[in-house]
């Protein structure tokens, strides 16, 4: 059976360290943002990142792009 994907739209998942425990494990805090256009470049994103990165009050330890596709069958 043909199998047809649909592009939905992305999400991007930042983290950023907070602190740091009493083991010295980096304390991580996640916030993401949704409903980012699939059509968005990977170089359009990061500079937004960069630019709302900037204005926080802990750095970012790490920035993932989430694809989300619909898969059905033909």
């Amino acid at each position: 059976m043909p199998v047809l994907t649909n592009q939905k739209d992305s999400k991007l998942r930042l983290k950023f360290k907070i602190g740091v425990d009493g083991e010295g494990n980096d304390i991580l805090k996640t916030k993401t943002y949704s409903k980012v256009k699939s059509s968005a470049t990977d170089e359009d994103v990061f500079t937004v990142v960069d630019t709302i990165s900037n204005l926080q009050q802990h750095p970012l330890a790490d920035l993932v792009r989430v694809d989300e596709k619909e898969i059905v069958g033909a």
